[in-house]
């Protein structure tokens, strides 16, 4: 398994959430409103939202990684933001 994590605008949810839904990635994790700080400085967002960031993370079997990579690259051009890969275990309950 792989885990996928992902950050971008908030402005950029949508696009992400429909390429997901479109190519069979039915199931993430979204985290709005993150923050943090990185090579460009802090990134807080705004009083109004509009410039928030999410946090999502979506896990999928190794073999479909490099296609799910291929879809948010482009996001992540257009409205910036970071994807890391990892490795992952599915722990079931």
């Amino acid at each position: 398994m792989k885990k996928v994590e992902v950050v971008v605008e908030s402005v950029a949810v949508p696009q992400v959430l429909a390429l997901l839904d479109r190519h069979g990635f039915s199931s993430y994790t979204m985290i709005p409103g993150v923050y943090g700080k990185g090579d460009r400085g802090e990134s807080l967002g705004g009083v109004s939202g509009e410039f928030n960031n999410s946090y999502m993370v979506i896990v999928c079997d190794a073999e479909q990684v490099s296609g799910l990579v291929e879809l948010i690259r482009p996001v992540l051009k257009r409205f910036g933001g970071v994807s890391l890969v990892s490795d992952a275990l599915w722990v079931k309950h």
